[in-house]
């Protein structure tokens, strides 16, 4: 039994691109994908979460954090804190990170309210 089938219609198919123009969505990440790049190494904590720090467009650090579950969880700028710097500002961790021999061992631990110190 077959679910599609075969037309003579001279319409194309939804998902048929016949004129090779990229849709504006996929251009977005294409560029996305050429501006986003790893920070730190990927971190493994206590709980089996694997965490690590990407760079973001306008120099902001973002956090992935794969949960040992297969759960994916994005932690923005905002929640990301230097615990032995806690006034660094995103921006300015973002430029010291990058500036970092390698990808130096950095380790994570989340906070109950979500924040994840480095």
């Amino acid at each position: 039994m077959t679910f599609l089938k075969e037309t003579t219609s001279n319409h194309p198919q939804p998902h048929t691109n016949t004129n090779n123009v990229v849709p504006p969505r996929v251009r977005r990440i294409e560029v996305l994908k050429n501006q986003i790049f790893p920070l730190t190494d990927s971190y493994i904590d206590k709980q089996g979460n694997t965490i690590q720090l990407w760079s973001t467009p306008g120099a902001q650090p973002t956090a992935v954090l794969c949960g040992p579950d297969g759960s994916v969880r994005y932690i923005s700028s905002a929640k990301i804190r230097n615990a032995l710097n806690p006034q660094e500002n995103p921006v300015t961790l973002h430029n010291r990170l990058l500036k970092a021999p390698d990808f130096s061992r950095w380790d994570f631990v989340i906070k109950e309210n979500g924040d994840l110190e480095i």
